[in-house]
């Protein structure tokens, strides 16, 4: 039996970056594909192969979904409270992307001969809620809501199993 990998999006971000970390330096742990709009393939190591790309190609998706039924979804932004376009940013990098993803994972693999606790996994990461407009547009949190929502919606009830984590602040210490 061939041992799957994991496919990790958006993961030049901080959260993905400690993840490929902390996954690379475990023994048992099973390969990663990395997906990332700058993501640099020649970084590649054993355990970890980069991919270039965005989840919002179909066929880029479907290529690093083959063999990677599970995935952990970082991708995501955190934009200037002064930029103009901040609500279609956050809306299609954090509701947008999650729907994609899901939706590729849903299409190509076959909950029918699946049983429910063996359903494709996708892991999302939001954000808690409860942090002061300096820190985090209201905008933000309110797409990380809306992607939360369409996730745990009827579209996906049944065909893949969704985990939500809402960390607090997060950041990296030397």
């Amino acid at each position: 039996m061939t041992v799957s990998s994991i496919l990790i999006t958006g993961s030049t971000s901080l959260v993905a970056a400690a993840l490929i970390r902390q996954t690379h330096s475990q023994s048992n742990a099973r390969p990663i594909v990395a997906l990332s709009r700058s993501a640099l393939p020649e970084a590649s190591a054993a355990q970890v192969h980069y991919v270039r790309g965005s989840v919002f190609d179909a066929g880029c998706l479907s290529s690093v979904l083959r063999g990677n039924p599970n995935v952990v979804h970082t991708a995501g932004a955190l934009l200037d409270d002064n930029s103009e376009f901040a609500d279609t940013a956050y809306e299609r990098t954090h509701c947008d992307s999650s729907i994609f993803v899901a939706s590729a994972m849903a299409d190509r693999f076959d909950v029918s001969k699946d049983p429910p606790h063996q359903r494709k996994a996708l892991v999302y990461f939001s954000v808690a809620a409860g942090f002061p407009s300096f820190i985090f547009d209201q905008e933000f949190v309110n797409s990380k809501r809306e992607a939360e929502a369409a996730l745990l919606g009827i579209e996906f009830r049944n065909r893949i199993r969704v985990v939500i984590l809402r960390p607090g602040i997060l950041c990296r210490l030397a």
